[in-house]
């Protein structure tokens, strides 16, 4: 994890005679960094991010050896979305067939009405039970339960469950 503390040496809003409205953002560039399109990619999500405007971007480079930097990303390094789990939807009854104990656990968060929740702390723990190779890793992931049964508030109940069957 990284925290990204970034300047930009220019950064405008600009409206041409016929409307159109973007940023423009100009960094100037004394080195050939090899590093730089990535950087130009960073300032663009920080950017868009706050702004949701579209974005011009351009380098002034002001070196004395002949610029080298790449100017455009390639195609597998542009960012064009994300796939999207939902954890509410998947089938609680799948999950809980798993023989991973993180899988497992995750039938707590999936689509299950609030009346099964009792039983799916049951049987999450009767799974895990088998499933896991060791005391300390079944401690292990019941204290995971615990945490999760927090995202559901209900945390009171999951404690009482793992109190009467671990």
């Amino acid at each position: 994890t990284k925290t990204i503390e970034r300047e930009m040496d220019s950064f405008y809003s600009v409206e041409t005679e016929e409307g159109e409205k973007f940023l423009l953002h100009i960094e100037f560039q004394t080195k050939n960094d090899k590093e730089m399109i990535y950087r130009m990619s960073e300032y663009h999500g920080l950017i868009f991010r706050e702004y949701k405007m579209p974005i011009k971007h351009i380098v002034v480079y002001l070196g004395k050896s002949r610029a080298t930097m790449r100017t455009r990303l390639l195609g597998d390094e542009l960012f064009w979305g994300f796939d999207l789990i939902s954890i509410n939807e998947l089938n609680p009854h799948r999950l809980l067939s798993s023989q991973v104990p993180e899988v497992i656990l995750l039938s707590l968060l999936s689509d299950h009405d609030k009346k099964q929740t009792e039983a799916i702390l049951r049987l999450i723990i009767s799974r895990l039970k088998k499933v896991c190779d060791s005391k300390k890793e079944l401690a292990k992931f019941i204290y995971q339960l615990t945490v999760l049964s927090r995202l559901r508030k209900i945390e009171n109940l999951t404690s009482k469950i793992i109190q009467e069957m671990y």
